[in-house]
């Protein structure tokens, strides 16, 4: 099964699954989690976090996170500052889903070299919310990958 975007990590394994919804329509917290949910279902290794992030909000699972019923998300954040730091609107509202894909790609690959080179890449606000769950300091080093197999 392929998504959207994997961290892994080389010792620890599969750390993140990320999927990008760039639909006009913002998801709910329970959509989201029913996404998730079947998405999850048929995995034989759930990774440690798991993300669904549209140009609104992003939800956050962590791995003992129930799949069935539906956990709600552990962590609900604005993506709102993370899209205005790397969107160069140019008249439009919203970035097309290529656009999104791009622009999440690069705010992971400064996450998860955050502490090497001590910049921030963003949202101080979403990255300090993804920070007090041990997000950041747990994906530090890992590779993100596009379109990557689980």
């Amino acid at each position: 099964m392929q998504f959207d975007i994997v961290l892994r990590d080389e010792v620890k394994g599969l750390m993140a699954i990320i999927e990008i919804k760039a639909s006009r329509d913002p998801w709910s917290a329970e959509e989201a989690a029913e996404y998730r949910s079947s998405l999850l279902a048929s995995l034989p290794v759930r990774p440690r976090y798991f993300l669904l992030l549209t140009p609104e909000q992003g939800y956050l699972w962590m791995q003992d996170d129930a799949i069935a019923p539906p956990a709600p998300p552990r962590l609900s954040f604005p993506m709102a500052p993370i899209v205005t730091g790397y969107f160069d609107r140019s008249g439009r509202e919203r970035p097309s889903r290529p656009e999104f894909e791009s622009l999440v790609f690069r705010w992971l690959l400064g996450l998860v070299s955050r502490v090497a080179d001590g910049q921030e890449t963003g949202g101080r606000e979403t990255e300090d919310l993804l920070a007090a769950c041990g997000f950041i300091d747990d994906i530090q080093g890992s590779l993100v990958l596009p379109e990557a197999a689980a």
